[in-house]
């Protein structure tokens, strides 16, 4: 297994700062990437909604209804390892393909490591969604799982919390952290070195448990940008379907779409970037080269 390294909380800040820089220099590399990762998360997503609308039965059956989040997840995970290639790519070397995103569908080995990560992952993750549940009340469960599978236009009924919801919150950011931290490092385990699904896993839970002060302020200083950044969105898209509603509708929707996809594609791209440099400074060789002049290759 690799070892982590420790860094300062304030490298969290730095992470940040390095991803915009990296989306900043290659706009049109990122945009037209995320363009297409975020349509092949689509795909399944409609297929999904369609079958749904077709076959009613299947909205309200949780067995369907979690094969389609595999379904997403594996779909998912798997670009999210080709992002992670393209960004190393893009540093290492200075350019590369979106389309390259793909790639990892047409390596066996890669799939199976990346497919056996994020299947551990998601298993994870369930169980800790089932105990932070579990301590908000003993009818949560079944309150979320009705919710899960109810039809999208029916009434939702109020959640049965009977348990202390600071002690979930705390349990609940807690783990938060190390998701993140395991995401952020388990997923460029894979996408960068040899690691298998189980080596990342442990990789990125140790490099969470390393990390927690940096990840915290990395997760902070994001949601606080985000916040920030969609104000003016938002009001840019109220002023331009408020100008197009003049003339049609459909001129109005027109004009606001693309604003909310520039800037969905922005936060997607900064992200990603992010958890490169995350990665990098904690398992990699730290700071990026100053002159890349070689192909990114894997570590051993």
């Amino acid at each position: 297994m690799s070892e982590a390294r420790g860094v300062p909380a304030g490298n969290g800040l730095a992470w940040l700062t390095r991803g915009f820089d990296t989306v900043r220099k290659h706009p049109g590399t990122f945009s037209l990437a995320f363009l297409l990762f975020l349509f092949a998360i689509l795909v399944p997503i409609g297929l999904q909604l369609t079958v749904n609308h077709l076959m009613p039965a299947a909205q309200t059956s949780i067995a369907v209804q979690l094969g389609w989040t595999l379904v997403v997840l594996f779909v998912a995970a798997l670009l999210q390892v080709g992002m992670l290639r393209m960004v190393d790519s893009l540093e290492r070397t200075g350019s590369a393909n979106p389309t390259s995103l793909f790639a990892t569908f047409g390596d066996t080995d890669l799939m199976a490591r990346t497919l056996g990560f994020a299947a551990i992952a998601f298993l994870v993750y369930m169980v800790f969604a089932v105990v932070v549940l579990t301590m908000l009340g003993p009818d949560m469960l079944a309150w979320y799982g009705k919710a899960l599978t109810q039809p999208l236009t029916a009434a939702a009924e109020p959640p049965p919390v009977t348990g202390s919801p600071w002690l979930a919150a705390a349990f609940g950011v807690a783990g938060s952290i190390a998701i993140v931290g395991i995401n952020t490092f388990g997923y460029a385990q894979v996408a960068l070195t040899r690691a298998g699904g189980f080596e990342a896993f442990m990789d990125g839970l140790r490099g969470s448990a390393r990390n927690a002060l940096p990840i915290l302020v990395n997760i902070v200083v994001t949601i606080v940008s985000l916040v920030l950044l969609a104000i003016p969105m938002v009001l840019l898209m109220v002023l331009l379907g408020f100008i197009g509603g003049l003339v049609h509708p459909g001129l109005a929707v027109a004009l606001a779409a693309p604003v909310y996809v520039a800037y969905l594609v922005g936060i997607c791209a900064v992200i990603y970037a992010t958890m490169y440099h995350a990665w990098r400074d904690v398992f990699g060789d730290g700071s990026v080269a100053a002159a890349p002049t070689t192909s990114p290759q894997l570590q051993a």
